[in-house]
C-alpha cells in the first residue's frame, strides 16, 4: 500500500515534534529540580513536583499549566534551531538525534548537582553532560551527521535550561508558592530571553562552522555578563540577579585626546563639558577610562561586552555591532607566585568569560576577528594588578596585541592612581564623572524598576513607588546624602538599605558599608526564613581575615584550596562552629553575595570595595598600623588605608596620621605626592582627630592646592573650608585647574564654597557646564540666583538635567539650548524662558511629552529627536513666533502624521520630518499657510496633492525631488 507523501511528511512532523516536547519537557524537569535544590532530587517528573503538600489541588493545576506553557516555550525555540541545523539530515535521523538529546538529560540526574556547581552557566552543564552524552550515542547509534547534530542540540538545549532557570526565582521555603504568584513573569521572561540569544548568522563568504560559533560565544557572553546583583533583596524577593541592560545608564566622562598622562593639559569649553561614555567612545579606536572606586568602570565594561554580543548598540555606536567582544579582567590573572602570572594570548581570551568557551573554537577566530578590526578588547582593572613590574608587564602585554593587531578597538580601566605613567598617546583618556541629579534619579528609578519585575507577588511590592518617593526626596534634602549618591555603588546600596530600613540611611561611606554588610550577612537570610547555620559576626571574622591575607599576598582571588585552609585558620579562633573550611566557603559562596567564584577552582571577592572595607578592618583588629604606613605609596592599598582611618581607634588613628606624615617629608617627589593625596583623604573617614594633627595634614594640603584634576578635587575635598581660603590666595591658572577647583567647591559645599563658584563663574570664561555640574550641591534657587544670574555663560548651552531647566532663565546670555536625556516625563516643571532664548533642541527618549513647552513663548527654532514614536505636535502649535521646526524620529515608525495642530503657525516657514521607518504625511492639513517649505526624508510618504503656498521636498542620499528648490541652508542651520 503507497502512503500519500503529504501524509508522510504530517507524521513525520508529528513525530518530530513529539520527540521535542520530550526534550523541553526533561529540559524544564531539570530546571525544576535545581530550583528545588536538596528537595530535587526525590523529583522525577513534573507530576512528583506538584504532589507537594504545600499545594492545593487549584495551585497544583495554575503550576502545571505555568510549566506546561514553558515546555511550549522552549519547544517552540527547538524547532526554530532546528530549521538551520544540517538541512541534508532525514527526518528519521533528525528525529533519532532529538530523542538522543532527551535520553541525555533524563540520564544524567541533574539533581545531584546544584546550582553553584554549574554557575548557572552552559559551558559547564555541557561538561557535566559529556560523560552521560558518550553512553547515549553508544547505545542511539547514529551516523556522524546525525550525531553532530546530536551535540548542537544537547549544546542547545544546555543554553535553554540555564536561561529557563534564570527565569525561576531563588529558592525559599515556600517555592512552588512563589512560582505560581511569578507565572506571568517567569513565562514572559522565558520567552523573552530566548528570543534575544543569538542565531548563526548569515553569511555566504563565511565557514558554517565559523558562523555557528560565533553565535554560540555571543551566548555565552550575554548568559555570564548580563546580570547585576541586586543588593538588599528581602524576604519575598524572586532572585539576587536582574539584567544590566534593563538597569544601565550612560553616565558621563571627561575626555582629552592632548599629550600628557591625566586631564591636567585638557583645555577648552568642549573638553571640561564632558560627554556620554557613548559619545566619547564613538570614532574612538583606543580609550582608557579611569574613574574611582564605585563609579562603575566594570559595569561599563560588562554592559559594552553585552551590547556587542547582543548588536543593539545605540546610534552613537552603530559600527560596534558588528564587532566581537572579548571582556578580559586582569584580576583573574595574578598568582601569589609572580613568575607564574601570565595575561592570556588572544587565542585564549573567549575563556576569559567562561571556562570551555573556546570548545569547538575554529582555528584563527579569534585572530581574524583582531585582524579586520571586527572585535572590541575590553580590558578591566589595571589598578587590580600589582604595581610595579608586574604592572608593567600588563601594559607591555597590551601594547604587543595592539601592535600585531592594530584595526580592533581597545576599551581599558583602571583607578586613577594606577595610570601615573601610562605613556601611549594613541588613548584616549576618559574619566568617569560622578552623577549628576538627574542621573541620580534615573539611577533609582531604574533600580526600583528592576525590584518590581523581579519580586513578583509581594505585600511590599506596590510599597516600592513609595520607596523610591522616599529616598528621592530624602537625597534632594540632603546635602550629605546627595554627596553619596553620586557614585554608582553607594546610590546602589541607598536603594537597597533604604528599602531594608524602611528610610532610616546611613550618612558616611562607612556606615553605609557597616550596614550594607548586616543586610548581606544576617538580615537577609533571617528575613527569608533559612537556617542560621552562620552567624553574622562568625561570618565578619572569616570574610575578614580572608580579605586582609588575600591583600598581603598581593593577590585578587585565590584556589579553592588554600581559601579553605585560611578560612580553617580564622575558624580556629570562633567557638562552636559545628561546620569545616570547605562547608563554610560554600555557604558564604551561595549565601553571602560577597564572594564568587569566576573562574573555577578560584574564589574572590565580588567587588573591591567590599574586600578593601573588609581588609581595613583586619588590619586594625590586628593592631597592623605599622605594616599599613609601609604600603602608604602603593596605589593596591590606597582605599585599605582610608578605611582602616574610619576603623580605628584613637591611638591607632593618630599613629596612622603621623605615620603617613613622616612618610610625605621623605619619600620621592612623585611618591610624596600620591602619600600627601593619601593623607589629605585620610580625613574624610577621620571622626575625631588631634589638633596639631589636622594643622599638619592642612599645611600638606595647601601645597596641592590648586587642584589639577578631578580625582586630586576629591581627594582634598576632606580639607573643607581650608582649601577654599588656600584657593582665594592660590587661585587656579589653568582651565583644567579652574574646573577642577570647582569640583572641590562643590564637594566642600557651604556658604564660602557657593561664593567661590559665583566669583569664578562672574569672571571666567568656558566652564560653564561645571559650574552647572555644581548646583546640585546647593539650593537651587539660592545658586540661580547668585551664580547663574551673574555667570559668564555662553549663548549656546547643552543641558542633560531636567531639574536645571527651572532655573535656565536666569542665564541672560542664552540664545540656543540643547537638552538632552535618557529619562524625561514632561516640561511641567519648566521654569521661566531665558529672555535672549530663541532655538531649542530637545533629543528625548520614547513616550516623553513636550507639554509645558508652551509657557515659553518667543521660541522661533525648535528641534526634536524622540525614540520610536512620532510625537504629540498639539504643544508646537501654540509657540505661534515658531518658524522652524524639525522632528526626527529614530528607530520607530509613524503610520500617520497629524498635522493639523500646526495649522495655525502663520509664521511657520520650514518644516522638516525624519523618520527611519516610515510615516504617511499629508500637506493640505497645513493649507493657508505661505511660503512654507516642508522636508521628508526618505521615509516620508507625502500623499495628496499639491498646496498652493507649500514647497514639499523629498530628500535621500542620493537626490532631491521638489516642486521648488530645497535651500542650500535651512534656517535651523545652528543646530
Amino acid at each position: 500500500m503507497k502512503i500519500d507523501p503529504e501524509l508522510r511528511r504530517t507524521q513525520q512532523l508529528r513525530r518530530r515534534q513529539d520527540a521535542v516536547l520530550q526534550l523541553a519537557t526533561q529540559i524544564v524537569t531539570a530546571g525544576c529540580r535545581l530550583f528545588l535544590g536538596p528537595a530535587g532530587q526525590v523529583v522525577g517528573t513534573l507530576g512528583d513536583l506538584l504532589l507537594k503538600d504545600q499545594l492545593n489541588r487549584l495551585e497544583q493545576r495554575k503550576v502545571d499549566r505555568m510549566l506546561q506553557a514553558c515546555i511550549d516555550i522552549i519547544s517552540e525555540r527547538t524547532l526554530f534551531f532546528l530549521e538551520s541545523e544540517l538541512p541534508k539530515l532525514s527526518d528519521n535521523e533528525r528525529t533519532a538525534a532529538i530523542l538522543a538529546a532527551s535520553d541525555t538529560f533524563e540520564k544524567a540526574g541533574i539533581a545531584q548537582i546544584t546550582f553553584a556547581d554549574l554557575d548557572l552557566d552552559a559551558g559547564l552543564v555541557w561538561s557535566y553532560l559529556q560523560p552521560f552524552s558518550q553512553t547515549v550515542l553508544r547505545d542511539a547509534l547514529l551516523n556522524e551527521p546525525a550525531s553532530e547534530l546530536y551535540r548542537h542540540i544537547v549544546k542547545e538545549s544546555c543554553e535553554y535550561l540555564v536561561q529557563f532557570i534564570w527565569t525561576l526565582p531563588q529558592f525559599e521555603n515556600n517555592a512552588l508558592l512563589t512560582l505560581l504568584r511569578r507565572e506571568t513573569i517567569i513565562l514572559k521572561n522565558l520567552e523573552e530571553v530566548l528570543r534575544r540569544l543569538p542565531s548563526p548568522e548569515q553569511d555566504s563568504r563565511a565557514e558554517p562552522d565559523h558562523l555557528r560559533f560565533s553565535a554560540e560565544y555571543r551566548r555565552i557572553v550575554i548568559n555570564k555578563l548580563n546580570r547585576m546583583e541586586l543588593l538588599g533583596v528581602s524576604v519575598s524577593a524572586a532572585t539576587r540577579n536582574y539584567p544590566l541592560t534593563t538597569s544601565y545608564i550612560s553616565l558621563r566622562v571627561l575626555s582629552s585626546d592632548s599629550e600628557g598622562r591625566r586631564l591636567a593639559s585638557a583645555s577648552g569649553p568642549d573638553t571640561l563639558r564632558g560627554q556620554r561614555v557613548e559619545d566619547a567612545l564613538a570614532n574612538r579606536n583606543r580609550v582608557l577610562i579611569i574613574g574611582d572606586a564605585g563609579s562603575g568602570k566594570t559595569t561599563l565594561l560588562r554592559y559594552l561586552a553585552v551590547m556587542a554580543a547582543q548588536r543593539e548598540f545605540p546610534e552613537a555606536l552603530l559600527a560596534w555591532n558588528s564587532a566581537m567582544p572579548f571582556l578580559i579582567s586582569l584580576r583573574q590573572y595574578v598568582r601569589e607566585d609572580t613568575s607564574a602570572i601570565e595575561f592570556p594570548a588572544p587565542k585564549d581570551f573567549p575563556k576569559a568569560i567562561a571556562v570551555g568557551a573556546d570548545e569547538g573554537m575554529p582555528s584563527n577566530w579569534v585572530a581574524n576577528h583582531l585582524r579586520d578590526g571586527q572585535a572590541i578588547v575590553l580590558v578591566d582593572g589595571l589598578d587590580e594588578v600589582p604595581e610595579g613590574g608586574i604592572r608593567a608587564r600588563a601594559i607591555e602585554w597590551l601594547n604587543d596585541i595592539i601592535l600585531h593587531y592594530p584595526r580592533a578597538r581597545y576599551v581599558v580601566t583602571s583607578r586613577p592612581a594606577a595610570v601615573d605613567h601610562w605613556t601611549d598617546e594613541s588613548f584616549t583618556l576618559a574619566e568617569l564623572q560622578p552623577m549628576s541629579s538627574q542621573d541620580i534619579r534615573v539611577f533609582i528609578h531604574n533600580w526600583h524598576g528592576a525590584m518590581y519585575r523581579e519580586i513578583g507577588f509581594d505585600e511590599r511590592r506596590e510599597s516600592l513607588h513609595d520607596d523610591e518617593r522616599t529616598l528621592n526626596f530624602a537625597i534632594d534634602n540632603d546635602r550629605t546624602l546627595r554627596r553619596l549618591a553620586v557614585n554608582p555603588l553607594l546610590c546602589a546600596l541607598l536603594c537597597a538599605l533604604n528599602r531594608d530600613r524602611s528610610g532610616i540611611l546611613p550618612k558616611a561611606r562607612m556606615e553605609i558599608y557597616s550596614a550594607a554588610l548586616e543586610m548581606l550577612l544576617d538580615r537577609r537570610d533571617r528575613e527569608r526564613g533559612l537556617s542560621d547555620l552562620l552567624d553574622y559576626s562568625a561570618q565578619l571574622v572569616v570574610l575578614r581575615d580572608l580579605g586582609f591575607w588575600l591583600l598581603r599576598q598581593g593577590l585578587v582571588s585565590a584556589p579553592v584550596d588554600r581559601v579553605e585552609k585560611r578560612i580553617e585558620r580564622s575558624l580556629a579562633s570562633i567557638p562552636n562552629i559545628g561546620m569545616g573550611a570547605g562547608d563554610v566557603l560554600r555557604y558564604l559562596l551561595t549565601r553571602s553575595g560577597l564572594l564568587q567564584s569566576p573562574i573555577v577552582g578560584h574564589v574572590n571577592f565580588v567587588h573591591k570595595t567590599f574586600h578593601e572595607y573588609l581588609a581595613a578592618q583586619a588590619a586594625v583588629e590586628d593592631d597592623e598600623i605599622e605594616m599599613l604606613i609601609s604600603r602608604a605609596s602603593d596605589d593596591q592599598w590606597r582605599e585599605v588605608i582610608i578605611m582602616a582611618v574610619g576603623h580605628a581607634q584613637r591611638r591607632q588613628r593618630e599613629d596612622l596620621f603621623s605615620g603617613l606624615l613622616e612618610v610625605c617629608s621623605t619619600n620621592d617627589l612623585d611618591s610624596r605626592t600620591r602619600v600627601a593625596l593619601l593623607t589629605v583623604s585620610c580625613l574624610q573617614t577621620a571622626a575625631q582627630l588631634n589638633v596639631e594633627i589636622r594643622r599638619k595634614v592642612e599645611l600638606i594640603a595647601k601645597d596641592l592646592l590648586p587642584p589639577k584634576t578631578m580625582d586630586e578635587a576629591a581627594s582634598l575635598a576632606p580639607v573643607g573650608e581650608m582649601a577654599l581660603e588656600t584657593l582665594a590666595s592660590y587661585p587656579p591658572a589653568s582651565m583644567s585647574e579652574v574646573a577642577a577647583s570647582i569640583r572641590l567647591a562643590s564637594l566642600v559645599a557651604g556658604e564660602q564654597a557657593l561664593k567661590f563658584i559665583a566669583e569664578v563663574a562672574a569672571n571666567i570664561d568656558g566652564v560653564q557646564y561645571e559650574v552647572l555640574r555644581a548646583m546640585s550641591a546647593f539650593d537651587p534657587t539660592v545658586y540661580a540666583e547668585q551664580v547663574l544670574a551673574k555667570g559668564r555663560f555662553d549663548s549656546e548651552l547643552t543641558v542633560t538635567d531636567e531639574s536645571v531647566l527651572r532655573y535656565v532663565g536666569f542665564i541672560g546670555s542664552l540664545e540656543q539650548l540643547r537638552f538632552e536625556t535618557s529619562s524625561f516625563a514632561n516640561l511641567s516643571d519648566l521654569g521661566p524662558k531665558p529672555p535672549r532664548l530663541k532655538s531649542m533642541s530637545l533629543s528625548v527618549p520614547a513616550r516623553s511629552s513636550f507639554q509645558g513647552i508652551e509657557r515659553w513663548i518667543g521660541l522661533t527654532h525648535i528641534k526634536v529627536e524622540i525614540e520610536h514614536l512620532f510625537p504629540d505636535l498639539s504643544v508646537f502649535g501654540l509657540l505661534e513666533s515658531l518658524e522652524d521646526l524639525r522632528i526626527i524620529v529614530r528607530h520607530g515608525i509613524s503610520r500617520n502624521v497629524n498635522l493639523v495642530p500646526l495649522r495655525n503657525l502663520r509664521s511657520l516657514k520650514y518644516l522638516e520630518l525624519t523618520v527611519d521607518s516610515y510615516a504617511r504625511v499629508d500637506p493640505s492639513q497645513l493649507a493657508g499657510i505661505n511660503d512654507l517649505t516642508i522636508v521628508g526624508s526618505t521615509g516620508v510618504d507625502f500623499v495628496g496633492p499639491p498646496v498652493p503656498g507649500i514647497n514639499v521636498v523629498c530628500v535621500n542620499k542620493t537626490s532631491t525631488k521638489s516642486m521648488g528648490l530645497l535651500p542650500r541652508e535651512g534656517p535651523m542651520g545652528t543646530f
